[in-house]
């Protein structure tokens, strides 16, 4: 039987859902979960990490150096141990570093490398990233016997990296706790947007669209509902204003622990990044039952390969993005009809119990399709 040791930057909620369900396994026999403390501000966003079936894992909090050493000389046999964020968290890689005393086998958990900066995205191609992770860490590669690459745009560049390790395709997973609205839905159909207000998540495209559906006839038929903030927002405010969008709501931020009540009240959620490594706020939206609709720039596009889940469409294109939602609003009747639809493909494909079946049916070596490809 496994004894999986998760690293993490923090005990996060993208992960946790399906690391708790990796306890009540057969084929695992101990999970131990090891990470920072969660801060005031994540807390008071509404960042619970007090999750049903926590008590069957063990949970580390800012570790000590002798901590990290008794954590890894345990079982070596059977113990496998996953770091997440590896290159982007100096107390992950350092736990990393310290496991190469020990005889266990490593994974990593990563979306590809970051290639945003300054609002673009590939300006950092991966070619680039590879030659420095070979020059920083390539004495590492045969310390790593398993890849869980998350986003199918990373398989290519952890793939080409080494071909002796075992790499599978990966997810985020968020808390499935969305119960159907009771209330009856207004006529217009809602398209929502949940995030940061920033240059990289490119709402801009999403009101240009807006712009275009409101010159050409669908002004009344439909509302866009914005939850966040950030840099962009008085920007994004102005062009509102300036092209008389009154069908676009800023609604600020909603707490954490209101979005799954906020989100079974829409229709269609909108993500329009420039790139975005996954993007678990999609994972929500689907678990709400939403119509998504994704740019091809963000990681988590892959669930949408069945029509009635969403669309994509091409960063930044904002006439594609309206021709999209025009879609949407001409087959209303019928998204809204599929919303439980939706709802149960998440529950079977994204769910925390079923990614967690599929990561242990991984390192027990089987052959098993992503469930939500």
């Amino acid at each position: 039987m496994l004894r999986l040791v998760f690293w993490q930057h923090i005990m996060s909620m993208i992960d946790l859902p399906y690391i708790i369900n990796c306890a009540s396994n057969p084929s695992v026999k101990e999970v131990v979960i090891v990470g920072k403390s969660v801060s005031a501000a994540r807390k008071n966003m509404g960042w619970d990490i007090d999750f049903p079936n926590m008590d069957k894992c063990t949970t580390i909090i800012d570790p000590t150096t002798k901590d990290i050493q008794e954590i890894l000389k345990k079982d070596l046999a059977d113990s496998i141990h996953l770091f997440t964020g590896l290159s982007a968290f100096p107390h992950v890689f350092r736990a990393f570093k310290m496991s190469l005393d020990f005889n266990v086998k490593r994974a990593i958990i990563s979306e590809r490398p970051l290639t945003y900066a300054a609002g673009v995205d590939w300006i950092k191609p991966l070619w680039l990233h590879k030659i420095k992770f070979l020059l920083q860490n390539g004495t590492y590669i045969k310390a790593i016997d398993y890849v869980f690459e998350i986003g199918e745009d990373t398989s290519h560049y952890y793939r080409n990296l080494s071909s002796k390790w075992k790499v599978f395709p990966f997810a985020y997973c968020t808390r499935s706790n969305f119960e159907p609205s009771p209330q009856t839905k207004p006529e217009e159909m809602q398209f929502c947007y949940v995030g940061s207000l920033c240059k990289r998540k490119n709402v801009i495209t999403l009101l240009k669209a807006a712009k275009w559906l409101n010159r050409n006839g669908y002004d009344g038929r439909y509302k866009i509902n914005l939850v966040g903030n950030g840099q962009d927002k008085p920007m994004l405010k102005k062009f509102t204003e300036k092209n008389k969008l009154g069908n676009v709501t800023f609604l600020g931020v909603i707490n954490n622990k209101e979005l799954p009540q906020f989100l079974v009240s829409q229709d269609v959620f909108v993500l329009p990044s420039i790139h975005d490594g996954w993007g678990a706020v999609l994972n929500e939206a689907l678990q709400a039952g939403l119509y998504t609709l994704s740019s091809d720039r963000c990681g988590g596009k892959e669930m949408l390969s069945k029509t009635w889940l969403g669309n994509v469409f091409e960063m930044g294109n904002y006439k594609q993005l309206a021709y999209r939602m025009k879609d949407a609003i001409d087959a209303c009747e019928d998204i809204r009809s599929e919303q439980d639809k939706r709802r149960l493909w998440a529950e079977q494909s994204i769910s925390g119990i079923v990614v967690a079946t599929y990561l242990v049916e991984c390192l027990s070596g089987h052959n098993i399709n992503a469930p939500w490809r």
